[in-house]
């Protein structure tokens, strides 16, 4: 099941509704579906790399594994004051130096995710039997509102726990 690329036609279009929107497509492996929630603009800095811009992201969706089932949990979502987003840029200058500025009327969401994997080399659906626990990361992801709704305009995923495959 694919969720439809435009997210003008959908009409939760809020902030929050985005980011579960974003790692839905990309569980299910909807490229267009990630990439119509984000600015053209765009950085993504996952897996200690700095994703730039569509093209940026769409090649690190094209370097992911055919075969890789996932699945993402999102969880204590809120939206940070001024205080936490300044305290949070400290942090994440840390491991991305070139972090931008935010505009007048981003919102700013910080997240636990939690994404369970299996890849065997060959293509699963679920129920999928077998699989792990990942990693559990910090997201900060802030949005701006555009003419077409809101997009995401970076996401720094930075991980607080890695496990080993079971």
């Amino acid at each position: 099941m694919t969720v439809p690329a435009d997210t003008t036609m959908c009409p939760m279009n809020t902030p929050h509704d985005l980011i579960h929107r974003f790692f839905w497509c990309l569980d299910e492996r909807d490229h267009d579906g990630v990439l119509a929630t984000l600015a053209s603009d765009v950085v993504w800095f996952r897996q200690g790399q700095r994703h730039a811009g569509l093209d940026g992201v769409s090649a690190a969706l094209q370097r992911r594994s055919p075969t890789l089932f996932v699945r993402h949990v999102i969880s204590n979502v809120f939206e940070m004051s001024p205080r936490d987003i300044a305290a949070s840029d400290a942090t994440l200058r840390q491991v991305d130096g070139d972090l931008r500025p935010g505009a007048s009327g981003d919102i700013v969401l910080s997240y636990y995710l939690s994404g369970y994997t299996f890849d065997n080399g060959t293509p699963v659906q679920a129920p999928c039997h077998g699989g792990h626990l990942h990693k559990m990361s910090w997201v900060r992801t802030r949005l701006s509102r555009f003419d077409n709704g809101w997009r995401i305009v970076d996401k720094h995923m930075l991980p607080l726990f890695v496990f080993d495959s079971a």
